[in-house]
């Protein structure tokens, strides 16, 4: 399925090819170890402005569940999660999305086979959480192979980047994301990669740079 994604968003996306085989063939791989609840714990906190923040409260709540015993983030107290660095909005949606499973383990259990429209209807339904919380939970933890969180910022980022570096025909997107399926997961965790790895602004200054010269050396003339 990974070879399969890759060759679809380079056949429908060629402005992409080049840089796509720079990262290689990314694999979707589902964190089935995570029930529910300490899937949507993660998710939330990860909903950070910052990646490094959200990693570092993360590690401050997974020690401090491991130290007074719990069964993960997710078990954790109100007054504990908010110690560990999580605002009270997020610490709230953690202990209400608890609560909710504790009632019925069963229906939130069958988050992980829902299709895309389903799981976003359901997730929505529940005190904090959103459509971007649904995607991070269908892609990361239940393998949902055709979601683009298309609300993400680093998402809106790297397309931004794309759209400056490629010369696509008038009344044509640079990215279609429909064009995508069944995959539109393995173009999410493209655009991730590129983005992180520099490639999109390192392509997009490369553009930047040509058109300066080009106008200077017109300039010039």
């Amino acid at each position: 399925m990974s070879k399969r994604a890759k060759e679809l968003i380079q056949v429908t996306h060629p402005h992409l090819a080049k840089v796509i085989d720079e990262v290689g063939t990314l694999r979707l791989y589902k964190r089935s170890g995570y029930s529910v609840p300490e899937a949507v714990a993660r998710t939330v906190i990860g909903q950070m402005l910052s990646a490094s923040a959200a990693s570092t409260i993360r590690e401050r709540a997974i020690q401090l569940a491991s130290e007074t015993r719990r069964n993960g983030i997710s078990d954790l107290p109100y007054e504990d999660l908010r110690k560990c660095g999580l605002s009270g909005t997020k610490a709230r949606a953690i202990r209400e999305f608890s609560s909710l499973y504790r009632a019925n383990s069963t229906r939130y259990e069958g988050w992980r086979s829902l299709p895309k429209d389903r799981l976003f209807a359901e997730v929505n339904q529940c005190w904090g959480l959103s459509d971007w919380s649904a995607s991070i939970l269908g892609i990361f933890y239940f393998g949902n192979a055709d979601i683009l969180p298309e609300g993400d910022g680093s998402i809106r980022r790297a397309i931004h980047l794309i759209e400056q570096f490629s010369t696509m025909p008038k009344g044509k997107r640079a990215i279609d994301a429909d064009l995508c399926r069944p995959y539109r997961s393995y173009l999410a965790l493209y655009l991730w990669k590129l983005l992180d790895a520099g490639v999109l602004a390192r392509e997009a200054e490369s553009v930047l740079l040509r058109k300066t010269r080009a106008n200077n050396s017109r300039a010039r003339r």
